[in-house]
């Protein structure tokens, strides 16, 4: 027989919380939540879903190397509140964009690409969030492509299903997709 109370001094974890109880995602929100502070503390604003931050600043042409160098050292000082939290910040998955006009996007001075940790972050032309589709210029226009495309592939996978459904269930689920 196993005594397993040793194995789990083996194991012991000092941080975390079990993938899937009740209270993990409270617990999560508590735990990240110095970030939006760390980041205001630098003049920067955040955007917190779930496990995934955003942070922005609005950039002008005049004040471009201080409002730059403010954003780099808020960058390493949340590498460095990630580091000390037993944090990673997944660079793979790091994204930055310059949002603005075809013309003020086109005049704008060179933005460096930021880097975190050493790892580079490119500037896009695209970013998804939330499951919108942005790009620099704000027009939607790929976004309005994907979702027009989703509704005409799902549409159509309904009819394979069709001659199974009531004409009530049938205009419930056509009313719902539109």
């Amino acid at each position: 027989m196993v005594d397993f109370s040793s194995v789990l001094l083996l194991y012991q974890c000092h941080t975390g919380v079990p993938q899937g109880s009740a209270v993990g995602p409270l617990l999560f929100s508590c735990y990240i939540s110095p970030i939006s502070s760390l980041a205001s503390s630098f003049g920067i604003n955040t955007q917190q879903c779930a496990g995934d931050t955003q942070i922005y600043i609005s950039l002008f042409a005049s004040h471009l190397a201080t409002e730059l160098t403010m954003f780099l050292s808020c960058l390493s000082a949340l590498h460095n509140w990630f580091c000390h939290s037993d944090l990673a910040l997944n660079s793979s998955k790091s994204e930055s964009i310059l949002f603005g006009t075809r013309q003020r996007l086109h005049c704008f001075p060179t933005v460096s690409q930021p880097s975190i940790a050493g790892s580079t972050i490119s500037i896009t032309e695209t970013i998804k969030t939330l499951g919108i589709t942005l790009d620099n210029q704000l027009p939607l226009k790929q976004h309005t492509q994907s979702v027009c495309h989703n509704i005409h592939f799902h549409t159509r996978a309904l009819r394979h299903i069709r001659p199974a459904l009531t004409d009530f269930l049938a205009a419930t689920i056509v009313a719902s997709v539109v």
